[in-house]
This record gives structure tokens, C-alpha cells and sequence, in this order.
């Protein structure tokens, strides 16, 4: 199977210019998401699909665009899906693999949640998606699982299921041994990486990891 690593950048706060491009160098596919075209057009980035019901992006950055991109899709107001999980949904119908999810978060905290459940909807189709601002990476982690990073660097742990079934952390500064975790269970926050390796493993449930960088 051909990897498509895809690039949806939406409505959020926006990532750093140097953050976006060195993400794009290995990219077959970038998607603006509504407002999510304001930031590619302040860094004179073409997408290859804008899509959105556009009640948010600024008009003449739309009209801009327009002129530049391959693609358009337009959708009403009135839908039963946020623009930026329609940019999922097409991203995986056109095949990808990896996508990488910028400005997925921000100061509305309802569209923050629901972004992160976008990882759930896309690993039942088999696809992964990475959630990246400059201080985080948020993504799902895998049974038997080593991390990388720097020391000193924080990482934390939720379960993003009702259990995470004999939670393995080893490598860290803190361990955690044969643990089962609830939801949301706040013990795993606030790791942190030292000079090894993090490896993780559990038998059963969904994983949320999160990589932070202050």
C-alpha cells in the first residue's frame, strides 16, 4: 500500500511558520480548512484543497486563494460535521495513510475535544493522525511503543477509552507497572523523558499520548 501523508491545517491557533514547513518537506497533500487558509496564506503556502462552509476565513483571503488552488469544495453552514472533520473525511476517502492536524486547538474548547476524537474515527479506517501546535504532539499510542526525546521534555498519558488495560511505562522518570487506567485517569501526566528511550506497553484499550514542549 502507497503511504499519503496529508497536511490539514484548520481554524485553531495557527502553527509557527518554521513548525509548517519543516512538516511540508515530506507531504503529498495539504488541505485549508477554512479559517486554516488564513495561515497558509500569511506563509504563501498554496493548498491543494481549500474546503469549508467559509463563515469564519476572511473573504478576501478566500477570493485569493480561490485564484491558487487546485481544488475547492463548499459546503453549507448548516451541517452535520465541523470543517476541519470534513477535511478528515476527505483526506481519508482520497486515500492517506498519516496526517498531520494543525491549528486543532485553541481557545474553543468544544472544537479542541472533538478534534481529538478524530483520532479514534480515523484509526478504525486504519489511519493515524498526529495533532501538532508548537508545544504539543497529540496522537494514539501503539502496544509496545518506544518513544523518543528529548530530557527533560514532558509527556503524559490518559486513557482515551473506558480502561487501558496493564499500563507499562518504563524509561521515564517516573514508571508505572501492570496499571489499568480509567478515562481521562490523571495518574500518567507530567512524565518525563530523562536519557533513555520511553517504552510503553498495555494489553488492551486506547492511549492517548501526549508530547509536550515548553
Amino acid at each position: 500500500m502507497n503511504k499519503l501523508n496529508v497536511v490539514i491545517v484548520s481554524g485553531g491557533n495557527p502553527p509557527s511558520e518554521k513548525l509548517l514547513r519543516e512538516y511540508l518537506k515530506d507531504i503529498d497533500l495539504i488541505i485549508a480548512a477554512d479559517k486554516g487558509s488564513e495561515c497558509l496564506y500569511n506563509y504563501k503556502i498554496v493548498p491543494d484543497l481549500l474546503l469549508g462552509d467559509f463563515d469564519s476565513a476572511k473573504k478576501e483571503i478566500l477570493d485569493n486563494i480561490r485564484l491558487q488552488v487546485k481544488e475547492v469544495l463548499e459546503f453549507p453552514p448548516e451541517k452535520d460535521y465541523t470543517d476541519t472533520e470534513i477535511a478528515v473525511i476527505e483526506a481519508v476517502r482520497r486515500g492517506a495513510t498519516k496526517i498531520y492536524l494543525f491549528g486543532a486547538l485553541g481557545s474553543r474548547m468544544d472544537h479542541a475535544l472533538g478534534n481529538i476524537g478524530l483520532l479514534l474515527n480515523a484509526k478504525k479506517k486504519g489511519v493515524a493522525i498526529e495533532i501538532i501546535d508548537d508545544n504539543n504532539r497529540i496522537y494514539l499510542g501503539e502496544n509496545n511503543m518506544r518513544l523518543l526525546g528529548k530530557c527533560g521534555e514532558n509527556i503524559s498519558f490518559h486513557a482515551l477509552s473506558d480502561k487501558v488495560v496493564n499500563l507499562n511505562i518504563s524509561g521515564a522518570k517516573y514508571s508505572l507497572n501492570g496499571y489499568t487506567m480509567s478515562l481521562l485517569d490523571p495518574r500518567a501526566i507530567c512524565n518525563e523523558f530523562v536519557d533513555t528511550p520511553i517504552d510503553i506497553s498495555y494489553e488492551e484499550g486506547e492511549l492517548l499520548i501526549l508530547h509536550s514542549i515548553d
